[in-house]
């Protein structure tokens, strides 16, 4: 269902960090999404798949942590890190949103966030995905990777009848919040500040 994007910015708000974990392939591998800067904007430290030209983004930059996006102890270990080094989350996050700010923008369409989100309280320690939902982004590694952490992953996208079947069976699925499907012109709401 459509999600209002003052409930997107509360979401967001309180989560640790974002992720983009895409699986492998010739596209992601070679590819920038726009999620990795979007939630570099906002202030959100990313955990992101190790791919050579992601790495060498987030770890110049040092807004984030790379991991083996087929790997869950991987993954939970990055989030069990941020959430164990609050400090080192919100400078990674910080990081992240003066890079784009001064480095990775569309000049004066430059993308934007309110200042509560970059300012938000790193006590909390729910995660975010907000984007595509295929398998190809290796959603499966998310859940897995929440069995064992402490708070919520808020999925906000659409998955199909089949896949998010196969994820509910997954141990870490109860840690999940599904929202479904979310108007882009409301996500792009969040991100944009004249």
């Amino acid at each position: 269902g459509y999600l209002p994007s003052e409930k997107v910015k509360k979401i967001m708000s309180e989560s640790i960090a974002g992720l983009v974990l895409y699986e492998p392939s010739g596209n992601t591998e070679k590819s920038l999404p726009n999620k990795l800067f979007e939630y570099m904007e906002t202030g959100l430290p990313v955990i992101c798949s190790d791919f050579p030209l992601w790495k060498e983004i987030v770890k110049e930059n040092n807004c984030g942590i790379c991991v083996n996006p087929c790997n869950p102890n991987e993954i939970a270990a990055a989030i069990n890190k941020l959430l164990d080094n609050t400090d080192m989350a919100k400078k990674m996050g910080s990081n992240g949103r003066k890079t784009v700010t001064e480095k990775y923008n569309w000049g004066g369409a430059r993308i934007r966030a309110d200042k509560d989100i970059f300012e938000r309280d790193l006590d909390n320690i729910n995660l975010c995905y907000c984007g595509g939902m295929s398998e190809a982004r290796n959603i499966s590694m998310y859940v897995k990777a929440m069995e064992n952490i402490p708070g919520k992953l808020f999925l906000i996208g659409e998955l199909s009848t089949e896949y998010k079947k196969r994820l509910e069976k997954i141990n870490g699925w109860k840690n999940v919040v599904y929202f479904g499907y979310v108007n882009n012109e409301e996500v792009r709401h969040i991100y944009q500040k004249s």
